[in-house]
């Protein structure tokens, strides 16, 4: 990657230059820099210099650049932070019983969780690995053989341990002609296989896996990021809007007081209304954004999308608020894979596997409700389980240097259990299992009456009963 790099160095003459990343080899041992016209003379308004894709082996690194005067003396270092790749591209928040899951990644990657039960099983020692059969083995782009047995995940027993077993998968790459970039992993969309490694033994025997709600295939998990689309029927063109969400069960954005802002990208549209055809019962979740946009008018239309799927589209309307808002429902299904049990068999398992273990460790900080929870967390994923199974909670992920210095931050993610362990449809005030016209005349009658707050008809979880939470019903009536 070719870098540019602002600088304040007042020496009338530079001589030379050098770069280092992370670790200082100490003046003149750094990369040299050649400048664009072939000498330094003091008047460039930045350096550029490229760093090897071999040097970039975490998501961001601090790059330090020096200058040596015609005397020979070396300057102070500056320094500056070059994030090379996002670390929470994917970030999902995800209950299970009585903990949450957190799971990010800067790359392509798929998170599986085994449930407890169904490792009892092994002994202690034992091990559960993930196999791709045709998976990226390469290390390096000079290595003959691409494809292999890989092994992409794996994890020990332990009969102490209560939690469930989380195997995080990184997708390999092989992408030698563009950007000399080779990393072992799974090849997307290939299928599963399953091994169970008997210590005693010390044999590898095949086991046939009971999934909840997953194909089996690589990459084939639901991780939901919505972006949007809006249309403005006046000027009849489609824009993309700039923010991206996180989907959530029962998610709740905004309101329409105040609602979820949302800004355009004037540079890119199409002519015409959006394209948005989909099914809601296909999803096992819903959830509510309301939201606005600058110079939004009555009559223009919001859609939620995964890559190219539509997951949800509304036309603005006037609130009881003097606002017009989009009172968006978005639909998705649970970011969590999961198997439940295993069937074991008596195949032998002997072909030689490859092992994916060379990536770089990076290190991360958790935050609760903006406190630190755990530091130096040196996995993709983390288990909180320090939980009320009601409780109302927002995380941030931090991505930090060696020393701990945070550098990165990602953004927070909230999540209500209450919701998520509420088997009752919320708004079913009636409790007839059904969302309709009889539960707004009776939620518009708790309003007028004054009722004392209930979680039902509380739709938008602000702790109170008011015309908010009747537009909300109205709009997820019309939705559904």
């Amino acid at each position: 990657m070719t870098s540019q790099f602002e600088y304040s160095y007042t020496s009338t003459t530079i001589a030379a230059a050098e770069y280092y990343i992370d670790v200082d080899p100490g003046p003149g041992n750094g990369t040299p820099i050649t400048a664009a016209d072939g000498s330094f003379d003091g008047t460039l308004e930045d350096v550029e210099f490229t760093i090897s894709a071999e040097e970039i082996t975490l998501a961001g690194h601090l790059v330090y650049i020096r200058f040596q005067d015609n005397l020979g003396a070396w300057s102070i270092p500056q320094s500056q932070f070059i994030t090379v790749s996002l670390p929470f591209n994917n970030y999902n928040v995800n209950p299970y019983e009585d903990i949450v899951i957190l799971d990010w990644g800067f790359n392509n990657y798929h998170m599986l969780t085994i449930e407890n039960d169904a490792m009892q099983f092994m002994d202690n020692g034992d091990q559960i690995h993930i196999i791709d059969e045709n998976g990226i083995i390469a290390e390096n782009c000079s290595d003959n053989d691409i494809y292999g047995m890989v092994s992409v995940a794996s994890s020990t027993f332990n009969d102490i341990s209560t939690n469930p077993y989380n195997l995080y998968m990184e997708e390999g790459i092989y992408d030698c002609v563009d950007l000399n970039q080779v990393s072992p992993g799974y090849v997307k969309e290939n299928q599963t296989k399953f091994l169970h490694y008997d210590l005693s033994n010390d044999t590898f025997y095949e086991l046939e896996p009971n999934f909840s709600g997953w194909s089996g295939l690589f990459g084939d998990s639901p991780q939901d990021t919505l972006s949007f689309k809006y249309y403005d029927q006046s000027e009849d063109r489609t824009y993309l809007v700039n923010e991206i969400v996180p989907f959530t069960p029962n998610m709740i954005e905004g309101n329409a007081i105040e609602p979820f802002e949302f800004t355009i990208d004037y540079s890119q549209y199409v002519d015409g209304q959006i394209d948005c055809d989909f099914i809601y019962n296909d999803f096992e979740y819903n959830g509510s954004i309301t939201s606005t946009i600058q110079g939004v008018e009555e009559g223009d239309d919001i859609a939620a999308f995964v890559n190219n799927e539509c997951r949800g589209i509304i036309t603005a309307d006037d609130s009881p608020f003097n606002t017009t808002v989009f009172g968006l429902m978005t639909y998705g299904n649970p970011a969590l894979t999961i198997i439940s049990s295993f069937n074991q068999t008596i195949s032998v398992f002997n072909k030689k596997i490859h092992t994916t273990n060379n990536r770089d460790i990076e290190y991360f900080n958790i935050y609760r409700d903006g406190n630190l929870i755990d530091s130096s967390v040196n996995d993709f994923y983390y288990i909180d389980e320090s939980i009320d199974e009601d409780g109302y909670y927002c995380y941030e992920i931090v991505l930090t240097d060696q020393n701990g210095v945070e550098i990165l931050t990602s953004m927070e993610q909230c999540i209500d259990l209450a919701l998520e362990s509420d088997d009752a449809l919320i708004g079913d005030l009636n409790g007839d299992d059904q969302l309709n016209v009889v539960d707004v005349v009776m939620l518009v009658t708790f309003v007028l009456n004054g009722t004392e707050y209930s979680s039902q008809a509380d739709l938008n979880g602000d702790g109170s009963i008011n015309v908010v939470d009747v537009v909300m019903m109205v709009s997820l009536i019309l939705n559904n």
